[in-house]
């Protein structure tokens, strides 16, 4: 989607922006619910299947990733979206 041939190497610069806090700060801000979610996959009747392991833990972290990297511009593209609004309120952990 990004125009790069499969085969072809690429270099996006803001991916190598580290984030200020960790994720485990990011998480709680933004997605509250995830800590119940990863508690639900792990219950009696709880999806225990790989993908449900890999979304809660893998691709949702990578997501907020880069929601933070470039929020500046979900900002600028989305500004009454409800995310837009938490991205602009100062995060600080203290």
């Amino acid at each position: 989607m990004a125009g790069f041939l499969k085969a072809m190497g690429y270099f996006l610069p803001r991916a190598k922006l580290k984030l200020q806090y960790p994720m485990k700060f990011y998480e709680e801000q933004l997605l509250p619910d995830l800590p119940t979610w990863r508690r639900q996959i792990k219950l009696r009747y709880g999806d225990k299947s790989r993908c449900a392991n890999k979304f809660l833990n893998e691709l949702i972290p990578f997501f907020i990733e880069v929601v933070i990297q470039d929020g500046i511009y979900f900002v600028r593209d989305f500004p009454q979206h409800e995310f837009s609004r938490l991205l602009c309120v100062r995060m600080d952990p203290d």
